[in-house]
């Protein structure tokens, strides 16, 4: 059986971006210098702003960049969802009462954004380097730290769903919804919030990441949760756009919200082959152990 119309032309536009993406990283690589000159530059401007100097600015770039695509979604829900094809739709529901204000704001504020102010104030500590890092390796330092947070978060993630009082008390809230939209991705306890910014700031510390990188790593990951949240899968999604199912994506995340599983990790499809790692029951046999030698 021959293809529609349709289905080819997403094909197109799936083929179109990845070779567009080939084609930027093959520059990249065969004009290094020129890449390097530039992130360079770019980083010669951003460390001699009062902004960027602040101790503060990566919390509020978080926010502020969780607020921006949330606006993008928000669009896209309520203002363009007429016209998008149901093909690229993944629930049935056309629900939107998700988008009711529920007190998310201030729980951005008062439980992340004013606690590290107020430590940075205490204990001022930002450094920018002089030098920034070459363009391959911002690139590699944004996707390792990407995957560490994403492994970090599917262990814990894991844990929240084997355990019924975790799930109850800390997870429930986000599983609340049978139709997920883009808002939802912020939607959680103040103890999952508290899990989920760790695994981010662990990541960052872990693999060392430079300034420069560490503001692309929160730029890049509140567009990839916020998406994976979104109820749309496009030609041009990055699970679309990544072959052999390597990354998740909302088909997945939608799935995983509407079965409670699989699905832990939310980007990388390879932390699905890891195997089970419930960290209570990692912890309850290491203190069984210790307990043992003692004895």
């Amino acid at each position: 059986m021959g293809w529609s119309r349709q289905v080819l032309w997403d094909f197109v536009i799936t083929v179109s971006v990845r070779v567009l993406i080939v084609a930027a990283f093959t520059t990249m690589c065969l004009r290094r210098n020129h890449a390097d000159a530039f992130v360079q530059n770019a980083w010669d401007d951003l460390r001699v702003r009062w902004w960027f100097q602040h101790d503060t600015f990566e919390p509020v770039l978080a926010t502020t960049s969780f607020a921006f695509w949330m606006a993008l979604w928000y669009a896209v829900d309520l203002v363009a969802y007429a016209h998008i094809p149901t093909r690229y739709r993944l629930q049935t529901s056309e629900s939107m009462h998700q988008w009711k204000p529920q007190g998310h704001v201030a729980q951005e504020v008062l439980l992340y954004l004013a606690p590290l102010a107020m430590y940075d104030h205490v204990k001022p500590r930002r450094v920018l380097p002089p030098d920034a890092p070459t363009a391959l390796a911002c690139l590699a330092q944004v996707m390792c730290s990407l995957l560490l947070y994403d492994c970090l978060f599917a262990i814990f993630h894991r844990a929240m769903h084997s355990h019924p009082v975790l799930y109850r008390r800390v997870h429930a809230k986000h599983h609340h919804n049978a139709v997920v939209r883009a808002r939802d991705a912020v939607r959680v306890s103040a103890l999952e919030q508290l899990v989920d910014v760790s695994c981010s700031i662990l990541a960052l510390k872990l693999t060392g990441s430079h300034p420069l990188s560490r503001a692309i790593h929160n730029i890049v990951i509140t567009f990839l949760i916020t998406e994976l949240h979104s109820g749309y899968s496009f030609p041009w999604s990055f699970e679309s756009v990544v072959p052999y199912g390597l990354y998740l994506g909302p088909t997945k995340h939608v799935l995983h919200h509407s079965v409670n599983a699989p699905y832990y990790a939310k980007f990388f499809a390879v932390l699905e082959c890891m195997p089970s790692m419930d960290v209570l029951r990692v912890c309850k046999h290491t203190s069984r152990g210790w307990s043992a030698r003692r004895a």
